[in-house]
């Protein structure tokens, strides 16, 4: 008599510490909430959070780079799964799969013709592509890493920031999930679940990709180079040059350092410090305790937060990039605010990436344990 993958102790084991580990994620975030709640003010104005001041270097021209550069990362990559998997060249398959995909998952496998790989080493040739998108924006503007987005010296603050965004944002992700799953009766579906379903070998290479490759190269195309190019266009006041082009360094505010004595704004064109230490602020940003008031700076509660509108963008575009996989786009669009959000308060993707690198390593991780407990 044959056992079905339900019937055997290893998947109900792994479902056990699977149930466990979320019971324990829950737990966490229901600390990390009420700890948010009862610091509400302080964390309200913590110097920690960049107030608005775009540094207008994306231009147009930059979205215009990323996009081919994502192209030829996946042209290449799908010439050379022609070659290895007898695909006929003339067909169309490049065309055909590349309008197929969307910015997470990748082409539609045909199990006969297609490798199994194809998802994971899509899904790291965005993440070449996303790297090389990095260099010519670097190149091109002259700017330093930090004010495009990318890590400087608040690494570690970014780290425990994205951290316990992660624990706020989740629940509240996973409910507004299912409440459209129960309400339009669509169920979610992805190519990485059918790859997971067909072949459960193929997961780690799976969960590279989804929790590595994605979170990287998606945090930097919606983060850092689209907002930050929503706010060449708002701060460009109708130059079509800045908008197309951003602005050089003689041309260009950069984050004010609020350390400094000084409390004056400083005019268009005064070049000041950069973030590298304005985004050390003077204590970590701490969840066993509240946050003190040496955090807490008196002329940061007199500036303006940036406008919540190009993170609404961001956002929006982000779910929709997700489009045709269910009702997925729809809880997306609020992550990708979310995410957004917190890219213009930190002026740094690395807390984006933690968020997202987490939230896709938990649903790979249930979706695991779906498949290989044969309920999947």
């Amino acid at each position: 008599m044959t056992t079905g993958p339900a019937d055997t102790p290893e998947p109900s084991l792994l479902a056990a510490l699977f149930a466990f580990a979320f019971l324990g994620f829950l737990f966490a975030s229901l600390y990390a909430w009420s700890w948010a709640i009862r610091n509400r003010q302080a964390l309200w104005l913590w110097s920690g959070w960049q107030r608005d001041c775009p540094t207008a270097r994306i231009g147009l021209v930059d979205l215009i780079g990323c996009a081919a550069c994502m192209i030829v990362a996946q042209v290449l990559t799908l010439g050379f799964v022609q070659s290895v998997s007898g695909v006929p060249k003339q067909k169309p398959a490049t065309a055909s799969l590349l309008i197929e995909q969307d910015s997470v998952s990748q082409p539609v496998a045909k199990p006969d013709k297609t490798p199994t790989w194809l998802t994971p080493v899509l899904t790291l040739s965005l993440l070449f592509g996303g790297i090389l998108a990095v260099l010519l924006v670097l190149a091109r503007t002259g700017a330093p890493p930090v004010l495009i987005g990318l890590p400087g010296s608040g690494w570690r603050i970014d780290l425990r920031v994205g951290l316990i965004a992660f624990l706020l944002a989740t629940p509240v992700i996973l409910i507004l999930s299912q409440v459209a799953v129960r309400f339009t009766k669509v169920e979610y579906e992805h190519p990485v679940i059918d790859s997971m379903r067909d072949h459960p070998w193929a997961f780690p290479l799976l969960f590279i990709g989804a929790v590595i490759g994605a979170p990287l190269w998606e945090e930097f195309a919606f983060r850092a180079l689209l907002i930050g190019w929503l706010d060449s266009v708002r701060s460009s006041r109708g130059d079509l040059r800045t908008i197309f082009f951003g602005r050089r360094n003689h041309e260009t505010q950069v984050v004010v350092d609020r350390d400094s004595d000084s409390s004056a704004d400083p005019s268009e064109n005064e070049v000041v410090r950069t973030r590298e230490n304005p985004y050390a602020p003077p204590i970590a940003f701490p969840l066993s305790a509240g946050v003190t008031s040496e955090s807490i700076q008196n002329d940061a509660a007199t500036k303006p937060f940036p406008p919540w509108w190009p993170a609404i963008v961001s956002g929006i575009i982000f779910g929709l990039a997700h489009f045709g996989y269910g009702v997925s786009w729809l809880p997306l669009i609020v992550f990708g605010i979310v995410l957004g959000r917190l890219f213009q308060l930190r002026k740094s993707i690395l807390p984006c990436i933690v968020v997202h690198a987490c939230f896709n390593g938990l649903s790979m991780l249930g979706l695991a344990v779906q498949v290989l407990s044969g309920k999947g």
